[in-house]
């Protein structure tokens, strides 16, 4: 059950996001960086994410990096 599911507290991993100019398509673009700060490597990563404005959302997105 959803009540028996332990997820553990994350330490030295941090998500930073920049705004970084896009060349190829001249759009000002979100950049989101994984920065890992631990002695042993990232196995993997699950990401989720959603836009949205206040009158409308996006669908959530899912992304499974190895």
């Amino acid at each position: 059950m959803r009540k028996d599911i332990v997820i553990p507290e994350v330490k030295d991993v941090h998500v930073a996001v920049v705004r970084e100019f896009n060349e190829v398509y001249k759009t000002n673009d979100w950049v989101a960086y994984l920065i890992n700060n631990k002695d042993v490597a990232i196995e993997m990563v699950l990401i989720v994410s959603i836009g949205y404005t206040k009158k409308k959302a996006s669908s959530t997105m899912r992304h499974k990096l190895e």
